[in-house]
């Protein structure tokens, strides 16, 4: 008897009436709002979206090499200095990753002596670089005459790989890729050599007091290239 008395208010009484009128409207107004939102406002992003510039940048890279051949005594940490030339900085966009290479063999020329050990470290310091790049390779160790191979990212997100991009204009991005401050300055190799002397020997004669180290840097400026992509 009680909802009948409540459902006969909402039908008969004209307060009721109103207030239910009221909120009928109210939800109408609320899905009209809504459709209104995802029929225009979200269809004119779409719209948008679908007549956005899209455009792909990549890298044409020019390398400059110098190699550098260094004899370490035994014990002893020797620092090795590399500076790119200006020309390099006024003839390309920018220096995108630098690479080093670190060459040695044993040179005692004793029977049964080992590989000397050779440790290389690209010490940070003030020139312009991403030093924090997680694909660095700053510091290497070798014991068995293999290759120690470092790698320092100088302008920041470089990969050379080819990436497509969104809005705005080609010249907005080839300004992104163009800038010769990164990687100007002098960069700092120290290299350590600890001596292996030939298992058993006595002799004077026989010793192994230094090491011959070869080191090869490889630095990989690039142009960036910025192309619209057709729709």
């Amino acid at each position: 008897m009680a909802s009948e008395n409540i459902l006969d208010d909402l039908l008969f009484n004209e307060e009721s009436k109103q207030r239910v009128s009221i909120f009928v409207a109210f939800c109408m107004v609320l899905a009209v709002y809504h459709a209104t939102v995802f029929w225009v406002i979200m269809d004119d992003d779409i719209a948008a979206k679908d007549t956005m510039e899209m455009f792909s940048v990549s890298f044409d890279t020019n390398t400059h090499l110098h190699e550098e051949v260094r004899t370490i005594d035994d014990g002893d940490r020797e620092v090795l200095s590399f500076e790119v030339p200006t020309a390099m900085f006024d003839d390309h966009d920018g220096f995108g990753v630098l690479y080093i290479n670190i060459n040695y063999q044993e040179t005692s020329g004793q029977i049964g002596d080992s590989c000397d050990t050779v440790a290389a470290d690209l010490k940070p310091n003030s020139v312009q670089a991403d030093w924090q790049d997680e694909r660095n390779v700053l510091s290497g160790l070798s014991t068995d005459c293999s290759t120690i191979s470092l790698a320092l990212t100088v302008f920041p997100e470089y990969t050379g790989n080819q990436t497509q991009v969104a809005d705005m204009s080609a010249e907005h991005w080839a300004s992104q890729w163009t800038n010769d401050a990164h990687g100007r300055g002098m960069f700092e190799l120290q290299i350590e050599v600890d001596a292996s002397q030939p298992t058993g020997s006595v002799l004077p004669t026989v010793s192994d007091d230094d090491e011959e180290v070869t080191v090869s840097w490889e630095a990989v400026f690039f142009d960036v290239v910025v192309e619209e992509i057709e729709s």
